[in-house]
């Protein structure tokens, strides 16, 4: 069972009358797909980016990629980002 403890589509409560009723509500794992996969916290990310045009004239490589874990791939481009970078591309590393 997933949701609020009641629905638009069905206004009859089934989690207020399990905790009512001192019964265990079944637990559904969630859906796979859609982004919806937990199995991507263990895994490393190479993330291609370019830097910024100020540093490029600077005689600084303009195209550089950075392998992260997953925990720490959101932090990454946000940096990457602000420092006026733009991303090319996420790919998982095997």
């Amino acid at each position: 069972m997933r949701g609020p403890a009641t629905s638009d589509r069905d206004n009859n409560p089934k989690l207020i009358k399990s905790l009512a009723a001192n019964l265990a509500t079944k637990i559904v794992a969630p859906a796979t797909g859609n982004g919806a996969n937990y199995g991507n916290t263990g895994k490393r990310f190479q993330i291609t980016f370019s830097t910024a045009n100020l540093a490029a004239r600077k005689g600084k490589l303009s195209k550089q990629k950075s392998v992260v874990d997953y925990s720490q791939l959101s932090r990454r481009v946000q940096l990457i980002q602000k420092t006026g970078g733009k991303i090319l591309g996420v790919t998982e590393v095997v």
